[in-house]
């Protein structure tokens, strides 16, 4: 559905891409003994995907840093903690100005952030053509590498033991949706999204180069509420 259209009342579900375009790394925050440092995070099929969380933190910087220049409206700074919840910055002036007068300023996030995974269709086929556990193990390999790195001494020469490993995702394309927001902040998140030019580990290395494109958003069968669906 086109975002001029939305009810701004209204909550819908946005569905959108993640393409990457270099290898990228979500860190597991777990280790493969002396063969890879750092795994990136999988799901109970070994697949990656990217934590909702992750995608969350870096629409909401993006989001924030546009409304920063555009100018904040008491539409807009209701939206935006109705989107990402509330911020524990002291320094994070969302609820001063004449116009914050009525939002709530302890109300929780009631929009959530999935995972960004693989297709289900891409998933399936994947699946499906793995029989056995050898097979599995040969077919990781198209999906993840590793890349090593050391460190560098002032002198320019490589520390000793200093030998890195860290597992990356080949370049894909994954799907995710947020869920539960409201009509009016839809053009909004669109537009953060085009900001997005990087995410996880080593970003400044190469990795991780992707963009987020928006794709729909549609009337959920059933919305959220604090405290439920409704």
């Amino acid at each position: 559905m086109e975002t001029d259209t939305l009810n701004p009342s209204k909550v819908y579900t946005v569905t959108y891409r993640l393409k990457f375009y270099s290898e990228w790394h979500c860190g597991s925050g777990l280790g493969a003994g002396a063969d890879v440092d750092a795994l990136v995070v999988k799901d109970k099929n070994k697949l990656p995907y990217v934590p909702g969380k992750t995608i969350k933190g870096l629409i909401r910087e993006a989001v924030e840093n546009i409304l920063r220049f555009e100018g904040w409206t008491k539409r807009k700074k209701q939206d935006f903690i109705i989107v990402f919840g509330n911020s524990a910055d002291r320094d994070w002036n969302i609820l001063t100005g004449p116009d914050s007068k009525g939002i709530n300023p302890q109300i929780k996030s009631l929009s959530f952030f999935t995972n960004v995974e693989l297709e289900d269709s891409l998933k399936e086929l994947i699946l499906s053509d793995i029989n056995n556990v050898e097979e599995a193990e040969r077919y990781w390999h198209f999906l993840y590498n590793s890349v090593a790195s050391i460190s560098i001494n002032e002198q320019g020469v490589a520390e000793k033991q200093h030998l890195r490993k860290l597992e990356t995702v080949v370049p894909c394309e994954l799907v995710g949706q947020i869920l539960n927001v409201p009509g009016s902040f839809v053009p909004v998140l669109q537009k953060g999204m085009q900001f997005v030019k990087r995410l996880g580990q080593n970003r400044n290395r190469g990795l991780g180069r992707c963009d987020i494109i928006f794709e729909s958003s549609e009337e959920p069968v059933l919305a959220l509420q604090e405290g439920g669906v409704v």
